[in-house]
């Protein structure tokens, strides 16, 4: 093999790196947002990053337009409207769809703070990753969940970019374990009763999202694994 060759081969290596790196930033920042949406009603500039960027581009791939999204509401009124069908969906109590992993397993304990609960802070623990003193959430809610992927894309993305393959790779693992044992075992049918809530407009269309998205990344983990 001559030097060229030997080039342009690294060239195509490197390139294929700063691919994979791009990827991985933009799956951790949609966990991010998509963890902010669920974690407490929007405010007016979550609701602009739904027009706007990776949330937008996202939308339009699984075919949502912002008709779709938004048509309906007082635009004028926006945000409050959304902060009241926020509360209904997931604060008011004896109709909300409960955003614990512990509430929405099939087969699980079916009680918040179940024993699930514990095996999702377990693997928090066994990965490094803290939850805020402040924050007054179980560890397996739906928005906490989604934040620790980010987390993990993030340290994975930051691995290949400073060289360390082992770390790359375990926060590669951590992410498929975390799905296959965790996330993916409940989220779909979670997501699916937040979609036929009756009072579900725009967090119709963030659960299909949702949804699309966690379906992806274990599909591209799955890849990558084989």
């Amino acid at each position: 093999m001559s030097a060229t060759d030997r080039d342009t081969l690294r060239s195509e290596a490197v390139s294929e790196d700063a691919d994979a790196m791009q990827a991985i930033r933009a799956r951790a920042a949609i966990f991010d947002l998509l963890s902010g949406l669920f974690r407490h009603a929007p405010d007016a500039a979550a609701l602009s990053a739904l027009r706007t960027g990776a949330l937008a581009d996202a939308l339009a791939d699984i075919g949502l337009t912002q008709d779709a999204l938004f048509g309906g509401f007082d635009e004028k009124d926006l945000a409050d409207e959304v902060a009241v069908e926020f509360a209904r969906l997931f604060l008011l109590p004896g109709v909300l769809v409960s955003p614990h992993e512990s509430v929405q397993l099939a087969g699980g304990s079916g009680i918040l703070r179940g024993p699930e609960t514990a095996d999702v802070r377990d693997f928090y623990e066994r990965t490094g990753f803290r939850l805020a003193d402040a924050l007054r959430m179980e560890p397996d809610h739906f928005s906490i969940e989604l934040e620790f992927l980010g987390h993990l894309a993030r340290e994975q993305a930051f691995a290949l970019e400073t060289g360390e393959a082992a770390c790359a790779r375990d926060a590669a693992r951590y992410q498929r374990e975390f799905l296959g044992r965790h996330l993916g075992r409940w989220a779909p049918r979670f997501l699916d009763r937040v979609s036929a809530h009756p009072d579900a407009r725009l967090y119709r269309s963030l659960a299909a999202l949702a949804k699309a998205f966690l379906a992806e990344a274990d599909n591209d983990d799955s890849k990558r694994e084989g």
